[in-house]
């Protein structure tokens, strides 16, 4: 017999006196009553999904074979591959670092050139080109971008000797130490060559 079942019997069994003074109980019981039993019926529809999710995944675990040994060596190779990532990410991250202080102490060098005095013959020169390039200072220092940008734009007016004249350079970038070859060094070269 169902709660409603037996709360419809109690009505029916008292005098309209008695049921008057209990009537709003025996509703607030009915309420609650449908109250627990709605509450019932969703957790026991969310358990069932969950319980159906389980079944899903144990399969899917099934399917593939892998044992929990299987599992834990994977899940080991994909740490050492995260390590091996980590450790080039550092080195790439230091390799950076290393490649921007190189770049600002070039720059810092080259800096220098436009601190002349204004009786330097120089002087009219850096004046004309000084505000194509950025400086920084202790509370702004320049960007890696800003020093690369100076230092390729200062090559440029180096190279044309805005500067003064320019150092030869190998293809390498280096000052050369020795003459270059004369046209016709190669062919002498050749002949002696010892003939056979």
């Amino acid at each position: 017999m169902s709660v409603k079942e037996i709360l419809s019997e109690i009505r029916t069994k008292l005098s309209d006196e008695e049921l008057s003074k209990i009537t709003s109980q025996l509703s607030a019981i009915e309420r609650d009553y449908d109250g627990v039993v709605e509450d019932l019926h969703s957790a026991n529809g969310e358990s069932k999904k969950r319980k159906e999710k389980i079944r899903e995944l144990t399969a899917q675990i099934e399917e593939t074979g892998d044992s929990e040994s299987d599992w834990k060596e994977k899940l080991k190779k994909k740490d050492d591959e995260i390590k091996r990532l980590k450790s080039i990410e550092k080195e790439h991250t230091e390799y950076v670092a290393a490649e921007q202080k190189k770049h600002a102490d070039i720059w810092a060098t080259r800096a220098k050139k436009f601190e002349v005095e204004e009786s330097d013959p120089l002087y009219p020169k850096v004046q004309e080109v000084i505000s194509k390039f950025s400086f920084g200072t202790e509370e702004t220092p320049l960007t890696p971008e800003q020093v690369k940008a100076n230092n390729a734009l200062f090559e440029i007016y180096d190279e044309i000797g805005h500067f003064g004249k320019p150092d030869k350079k190998d293809i390498d970038g280096k000052v050369p130490t020795k003459p270059p070859a004369q046209p016709g060094g190669a062919i002498e070269a050749f002949n002696d060559f010892p003939e056979s």
